[in-house]
């Protein structure tokens, strides 16, 4: 005779209310990590990497050295900015503290390219995807 695998509850439940905790922390983290990366990378990926647009002109820093910096790069202040804002079941988002230009550069101006680093991208719903398919998975191993 077969023998019965048993289910237990009270182990899913407390799975599940660890993993309403810990879920919406993953996905911020990943964001986060996304939009850093765009710094790494001189550009933002959605389906493939948009490189960012080159500057016109150099400033002071840029003229006393061989070597040109990253594009929105200065002190690094606006990479640094970046946070998780709010990590809710409900809703988690990212975004720049302190820094007032980081919108403007995000969404460009007239005059000014968008140099985009924070927004929706394919590239990053697949990823979120595999992270909630995987803890998801974790609820309900033994």
């Amino acid at each position: 005779m077969p023998s019965r695998k048993q289910i237990n509850f009270d182990r899913i439940n407390r799975n599940l209310d660890r993993m309403a905790t810990s879920l919406p922390i993953l996905i911020g983290n990943a964001a986060l990590n996304h939009s850093k990366k765009a710094f790494r990378d001189q550009g933002f990926t959605d389906d493939s990497l948009t490189a960012w647009q080159k500057r016109k002109t150099s400033n002071q820093a840029d003229r006393r050295t061989t070597r040109s910096r990253a594009i929105l790069i200065d002190s690094g202040a606006l990479r640094r900015s970046l946070r998780v804002r709010k990590a809710s079941f409900r809703e988690t988002a990212i975004g720049s503290y302190g820094i007032s230009y980081a919108s403007r550069h995000n969404r460009g101006l007239s005059g000014m390219p968008k140099r985009r680093f924070v927004g929706r991208s394919k590239t990053l719903t697949r990823n979120l995807e595999r992270i909630a398919m995987r803890e998801f998975k974790k609820v309900f191993e033994t």
